[in-house]
C-alpha cells in the first residue's frame, strides 16, 4: 500500500444531506467520536461525497 495511507477506513451511505446532517449531530454519534474515535486514533481524516443517482 502506499505509504501515509490510512490504516481503517467507514464508510455510511444516506439517503440525503439532512440525514447526514441528522447523524453528526446525533447523540450517539458524537459520544462515540468523542469517547472512542479520538482515544485511539492519532489522526484522521473526513471526507464527504454526493453522489447523483
Amino acid at each position: 500500500m502506499k505509504d501515509g495511507n490510512a490504516d481503517y477506513a467507514v464508510s455510511a451511505t444516506f439517503d440525503g444531506i439532512d440525514e447526514f446532517r441528522a447523524y453528526l449531530t446525533h447523540p450517539d454519534h458524537v459520544r462515540f467520536a468523542d469517547e472512542f474515535v479520538s482515544a485511539m486514533a492519532e489522526t484522521y481524516s473526513s471526507v464527504q461525497v454526493e453522489l447523483s443517482s
